[in-house]
């Protein structure tokens, strides 16, 4: 018999292998010279094991009952909007003063929006419970 992984499963895993090919890249990027090449590759792998997360993560989403999608809709719209009025925010700071980019530099601003997401599932699931 064939033992099965719940879709909920696949997609902390996928995460898990997102999250080390990210941070992996962010330090591969920081700590090494990389041709243009490579540096292309070291920059697709994290977009492409987050391409298999999301995937996943959609289809964990869809075998979950009612409760659960509706926590898990409304945590993405509160990290979604919470990200985009950082991004707004950003962008108009930026054109007044200088901002430190080491904080608000892009490849900070995944771990803020991931940050979000938390929040919003935070949020949503007291609510619900």
């Amino acid at each position: 018999m064939r033992k099965t992984r719940k879709p909920g499963k696949k997609s902390l895993i996928y995460g898990f292998i997102w999250i080390v090919t990210y941070l992996g890249g962010l330090m591969i990027f920081n700590y090494a010279e990389l041709s243009k090449t490579a540096g292309i590759i070291t920059a697709l792998v994290p977009a492409l094991t987050f391409a298999l997360f999301v995937y996943h993560f959609i289809r964990g989403i869809a075998a979950m009952d009612e409760v659960k999608k509706r926590i898990q809709f409304e945590a993405v719209v509160i990290g979604f909007s919470l990200s985009i009025l950082l991004l707004m925010a950003l962008a108009l700071f930026g054109m007044a003063i200088e901002l430190n980019y080491a904080w608000w530099g892009y490849k900070n601003l995944v771990l803020y929006f991931i940050l979000f997401y938390y929040a919003g599932m935070i949020i949503s699931a007291r609510k619900y419970s």
